[in-house]
């Protein structure tokens, strides 16, 4: 077995690209597109093809360069009305009011945050039949927390666009707009603004959605969940009038050592803090593997010292405890269709302290640039250790 590993593997390497290596060739596929992005051969690229508005353009060994063009726009339109037909089921048929489906399939969760915190002032919300569509458990949970009493509608399917913010469809005569907020092309021009202009992000999305800036407040959260984390607390020892919470993962950027996250635990343990690594692997020691959903881990912060991770949407919605932060900014590696990105343009396009509305105190690192002693004495600043 471990020998056809050492002969044939395929792995994905982001949530859109699979790479299979056979012995000495290694190829890159977006799974979104079915288009190959990448062929290598003795790890010497020979073939490399970008995703644009309008087509592909295909590179053969640096020197012959072509476009092959492509009805995106076709397929984006078919992409959405499957999407409005999988809804369908769960929406009223009694209303005669024009509907409109919210979709944040594909997105990640900080862009699905201030997403939902800025849906009331789209007008069509409050005037039409207004539904939430999402592909993943915890954006539900997401939804009840920063959009409570909406309509939400839960499908098993990832459905992307390319090009296409929007498309109208007519049902039974009743009009149905939907709105994909995030197609491939909006994160592959965000990503150029960043490193050429050094714009940020959130006024990106602004753009997009329209509005002046964006707007964020607290999240609602039940009861139950400061139940939960009480529980939690209890049962693995966690002195809630002295903790740290540590969130050492990221989907988009590469990942600090265990070594790393190992000193920082072991540093704040010695100095009389519990820790609690929400992590889906065992790390620091940590006594449990469970994951807190994002309303418990939100309860749970409220009552933290200090919350200490890698730049992540996880963290940008823990910025609104008004707990203290200490964000890591690491590089991005190549994601199917978008390029690799320095740490210190993610650190520029995606800084929390350009969030509108933020209440935490941030203290921020390129991961480039920092010691274990540059975090460890910002520790004991904010800890006073």
């Amino acid at each position: 077995m471990k020998l056809l590993q050492v002969i044939f593997k395929r792995h994905f390497i982001s949530d859109c690209c699979i790479r299979t290596r056979f012995l000495f060739f290694c190829c890159e596929r977006d799974v979104n597109f079915n288009v190959l992005t990448s062929l290598r051969i003795f790890g010497i690229r020979i073939y490399k093809s970008v995703i644009t508005n309008d087509g592909i353009i295909c590179n053969l060994i640096g020197i012959f360069k072509w476009k092959v063009n492509c009805n995106f726009r076709v397929r984006d339109i078919a992409n959405l009305g499957e999407i409005v037909h999988l809804c369908l089921p769960k929406i009223n048929q009694n209303s005669n009011r024009h509907i409109v489906i919210f979709s944040l399939l594909g997105s990640p969760s900080g862009e699905s945050f201030l997403v939902l915190n800025n849906l009331r002032y789209f007008r069509c919300f409050e005037r039409s039949d207004a539904y939430i569509c999402v592909d993943k458990r915890w954006k539900c949970v997401l939804c009840s927390m920063f959009a409570p009493g909406s309509n939400v509608i839960f499908i098993d399917k990832t459905i992307f666009t390319h090009i296409l913010y929007s498309a109208t469809f007519f049902i039974d005569s009743r009009r149905c707009t939907i709105y994909q907020f995030f197609p491939t092309t909006h994160y592959i021009e965000q990503d150029k603004l960043i490193k050429s202009k050094g714009i940020h992000y959130s006024d990106y999305i602004a753009k997009k959605l329209e509005i002046s800036r964006l707007h964020l407040s607290a999240p609602v959260i039940s009861e139950n969940d400061f139940i939960q984390f009480k529980s939690m607390a209890q049962c693995f020892k966690i002195n809630l009038s002295r903790f740290v919470i540590i969130c050492p993962e990221a989907n988009s950027c590469s990942q600090s050592s265990d070594s790393f996250w190992k000193v920082v635990c072991c540093f704040l343990k010695a100095n009389g803090f519990s820790v609690y690594v929400n992590s889906t692997k065992k790390r620091c020691e940590q006594n449990s593997l469970k994951i807190l959903s994002h309303s418990e881990l939100y309860a749970l912060a409220t009552q933290a010292k200090l919350i200490i991770g890698i730049r992540s949407g996880l963290l940008e919605i823990l910025a609104m405890t008004g707990v203290p932060i200490i964000a890591i900014y690491n590089s991005f590696p190549k994601r199917g269709s978008l390029d690799a990105m320095k740490s210190s343009d993610v650190m520029t396009g995606f800084t929390l302290k350009k969030i509108p509305d933020i209440s935490s105190q941030v203290v921020e690192f390129d991961s480039n640039n920092m010691s274990e002693n540059d975090l460890i004495n910002a520790i004991k600043e904010i800890l006073r250790i």
